[in-house]
């Protein structure tokens, strides 16, 4: 039998996600293979690459080369210009808010929704989520302009904030308008973050992604996916939570659409397949409503509390919500909508919970080969990645407290996801390797996503097993599995039994005996254990 790839052990996270402690031999192979993403190396950030020197005499290109365009793009494209040049002396995340952010011709709504949320709670909260993860910073903290055109960004990419070095030029249509998202502000900090972020992804023709996972990339927020549409959605439990994190800061909010006709999306004045920002969540005389924008910066809502729904807004409403009908008169993709209608209309809502709201955090690299065991582990899980998590410590509470655990599957090119993986837990063996999948605690689902989130209410000083599964192997695949919580916590791997035998056979048509009621059952396979 095979042997999980990867180590584990206690392990605490620092602030910015990249492990604190020293990294074990197998976690540091797959931290180096899985730094080569779509043909290009993304190492992971150092504290001294903050230190990065930007001040050279000359224009900085990109060694990388250009990113690759969308078809659309090819069409439209007059030439690389560099941001100095279309904007001079431009801000780099000078404007607040996201009013003046619009997505253009990429198909990257996932990511701009991503970018108004994080660029709205810097603006409510007065902290810098991401605009502390470009560079070069001024005295304040804050990006600033650099006239030989090189910026560094920090993105969080395969488990670890990484460093991503790009150049200023940006593609240029022959009317003189930018090809990618941008600022009608004239700042160009927008601009760069999509590169960066493009430049990870395999440039600008992207396939698309859903927020949360571009939110987790942008922040290294925790992601959580919720299908409305599921028998398991929970209506007002997942409104309280919304409600509840936003306004503590906790949380980062998007929402979906899924499919739809063209003539219902035109009616309702919706975007089919498409992210979009949630900038505000309240429940105010009665009403549960969230405000909302289209990362288009046009195209709104047209139903219940939208701008042509008079009589839902009462003098009350609009004075709490600070809502004047003579503005809403310009289609700037911003619109209230109520609860219920997201939850007809909308298939998805994506949070990014903060990592800062848990006490303690562990985590741990690795690898499962393709020759780890048999293609499909359906009755044998002997082989799987498996380790075991302890919960608390007999000193602290004896109270039920909340675990979350998050597998999230390393990418090393950009392509449509045929890998189901599911994350399985279980509990009442003391942490030890589990070979029958059977009696799970939680049986997760077998999802193609990058990210599996399994939320636990665990016993203190209770020891847990958790098992990766995918449903067919295909190919190598590399993990990170992240663990947070308030109560103490130890991530292992799962022990592996001191001694081992292993014997293979076949069944054939000789060897097929069948069942105890045929004739030929004792021609089956038979072997003899001898302890």
């Amino acid at each position: 039998m095979g042997t999980t790839g990867g180590g584990g052990r206690s392990t605490k996270t620092n602030d910015r996600g990249n492990r604190a402690e020293r990294l074990t031999t197998e976690e540091t192979q797959v931290i180096k293979t899985t730094s080569h993403l779509n043909g290009l190396i993304f190492l992971p950030w150092l504290d001294h690459d903050s230190g990065e020197r930007f001040d050279q005499q000359e224009y900085f290109t990109d060694k990388d080369g250009l990113l690759s365009l969308s078809p659309k793009q090819q069409r439209k494209l007059q030439e690389w210009r560099r941001a100095s040049q279309i904007f001079g002396r431009a801000p780099i995340f000078g404007q607040q808010g996201c009013a003046h952010i619009v997505q253009e011709t990429v198909t990257d709504c996932s990511f701009v929704a991503a970018l108004c949320v994080s660029m709205e709670y810097e603006q409510k909260f007065g902290r810098q989520l991401i605009t502390r993860h470009m560079y070069p910073r001024g005295p304040a903290g804050m990006p600033e302009f650099n006239p030989a055109g090189k910026y560094m960004v920090k993105l969080f990419v395969n488990g670890l904030w990484r460093r991503v070095v790009i150049d200023d030029l940006l593609p240029v249509a022959e009317n003189g308008k930018l090809l990618c998202t941008y600022s009608t502000a004239g700042d160009i900090g927008q601009s760069l973050m999509e590169k960066a972020f493009l430049k990870v992804m395999g440039g600008y023709d992207f396939p698309g992604s859903n927020s949360s996972t571009d939110l987790y990339v942008l922040t290294g927020w925790v992601p959580e996916h919720i299908f409305i549409q599921d028998q398991a959605f929970d209506y007002m439990r997942t409104w309280t939570r919304m409600l509840t994190g936003f306004h503590k800061g906790d949380v980062l909010l998007t929402i979906a659409t899924g499919e739809m006709g063209n003539d219902l999306a035109a009616q309702l004045g919706l975007v089919p397949s498409h992210a979009y920002a949630v900038l505000d969540v309240r429940e105010v005389c009665g009403h549960r409503l969230i405000m909302v924008k289209n990362p288009w910066s046009s195209l709104r809502w047209t139903g219940r509390f939208s701008y042509t729904d008079h009589a839902s807004w009462t003098p009350e409403l609009m004075h709490q919500l600070g809502y004047d009908p003579a503005t809403e008169s310009d289609d700037r993709g911003v619109f209230w909508i109520d609860y219920d209608s997201i939850c007809r209309r909308f298939d998805a809502i994506h949070l990014n919970w903060s990592p800062e709201a848990f006490k303690n955090r562990a985590s741990v690299h690795f690898a499962w080969e393709l020759d780890m065991g048999p293609r499909q582990a359906i009755y044998n899980f002997s082989a799987n990645p498996q380790f075991t998590l302890s919960v608390g410590d007999r000193d602290g509470s004896a109270e039920r407290q909340l675990v979350w655990v998050l597998l999230s599957k390393h990418l090393l090119k950009t392509e449509e996801n045929h890998d189901f993986i599911a994350l399985h837990v279980y509990d009442g063996r003391n942490g030890q390797r589990i070979y029958e999948p059977r009696e799970a605690m939680h049986i997760g689902e077998y999802v193609n996503t990058q990210h599996v989130l399994v939320q636990l209410e665990a016993t203190p000083y209770q020891h847990y097993t958790l098992v990766i599964a995918q449903r067919e192997k295909t190919k190598p695949l590399y993990f990170a599995l992240r663990v947070f919580s308030d109560v103490s916590l130890v991530l292992n791997k799962a022990p592996v039994p001191a001694f081992e035998e292993e014997v293979k056979g076949q069944w054939g048509s000789a060897s097929a005996g069948g069942n105890t009621a045929s004739p030929r059952y004792l021609d089956n396979p038979q072997y003899q254990l001898t302890i």
